[in-house]
């Protein structure tokens, strides 16, 4: 079963971001950036939206074009009020099937 359809508009990840030990990062103060590389290998980077600081949720809506079947590889970046980097170190794979109509 696909995670995503492709052309659509109202697709939204959600990621709970969390440190090594399982332990969730409060985002206040952060920016939070999902990255990805597209069709012709282009590096694709959009803010995620920091829907809940505190219980590390992020969330983005995929834009028109954006999804590409049959899958992509998804990187989070945390860049915090200091100015530190956290890059998750597992790729989120979602599934994306091509859309029928």
């Amino acid at each position: 079963m696909a995670d995503f359809v492709t052309e659509d508009t109202g697709s939204t990840i959600e990621v709970t971001c969390r440190d090594k030990a399982g332990v969730i990062i409060n985002l206040t103060g952060s920016t939070v950036k999902l990255q990805w590389l597209d069709d012709t290998g282009l590096l694709k980077s959009v803010t995620m939206t920091v829907a809940s600081p505190t219980t590390g949720i992020a969330t983005y809506k995929f834009l028109a074009g954006e999804l590409q079947d049959p899958g992509m590889s998804l990187e989070v970046q945390i860049t915090d009020g200091g100015g530190f980097i956290l890059t998750n170190t597992d790729l989120i794979v979602v599934d994306v099937r091509k859309e029928i109509g």
